[in-house]
This record gives C-alpha cells, structure tokens and sequence, in this order.
C-alpha cells in the first residue's frame, strides 16, 4: 500500500502505518542490502533492497532456533519474474544466517514450498 500510495519502497519502518516494538539490532540477512530493520529474540523483519540481485521489498527471518535461516519476503521489484504481490518462503544460503542442512527443509517440509530460484537465498513459491 505504501508504495501504491507513494510511488516508491519505504526507506524506514516509522515510514509504515504499523507498530513494530522490536529494537533489536541482529541482521537475519547479515551485511548490507537492509534500508532498515528491527529484530527480536527470534525474528528480524527488514525493508530489504539489494539491487545486486535486483531484489526490492520486505522480509522477515528466523534468528534462533532449529530453522534459523529461514524466513517470507514480498517483493516490490525482482528480475527473477517472481509475482510480485505474493509472500514468498525463503532459506538463506549465503551471508548471515543460512539454513543449516538440506535444500527445502523449511519452505518445502513445513509449508508445502514448490522451488522458483536461488540467489543468496532459496526462494520457493507457497501454495
């Protein structure tokens, strides 16, 4: 809605007509690519923009526990012809927390994920 209304992705969370209380500063994605983010004992939800992958929009990750790694985005802009009004699981493959074992463990296992691509992280389409 934000960037319906707007015409451009937020840069800030306080830029969203939401409350997020979570002041933690763990990056699920590790460096770079977050415009912002807040994270939890167990989450980090980031305006994510890494346009070396030409990936726009927002994620949310696990940081703890057995499926650390995993986590949803919705894309504002892709080059990987992803929908881009749909949330997407993903597992993180390279650079801050991966998904530790074998390749669907999270997306395919628990939420029945069918495999789109893979760049830094598995992206899989839910049904």
């Amino acid at each position: 809605h934000y960037y319906l209304a707007n015409g451009q992705a937020p840069t800030q969370l306080n830029e969203l007509s939401v409350e997020i209380p979570w002041t933690g500063n763990i990056k699920w994605q590790g460096v770079g690519s977050n415009l912002a983010h807040g994270s939890n004992e167990n989450w980090d939800l980031a305006l994510y923009d890494n346009s070396e992958h030409s990936l726009t929009g927002v994620c949310v990750g696990r940081i703890s526990g057995n499926y650390s790694g995993g986590g949803f985005c919705k894309f504002i802009t892709n080059a990987h012809n992803l929908e881009n009004d749909r949330l997407y699981c993903v597992e993180r493959s390279v650079r801050g927390f991966i998904l530790e074992g074998p390749s669907g463990r999270y997306c395919m296992k628990l939420f029945k994920g069918n495999f789109k691509v893979s760049n830094n992280m598995r992206i899989y389409e839910m049904p």
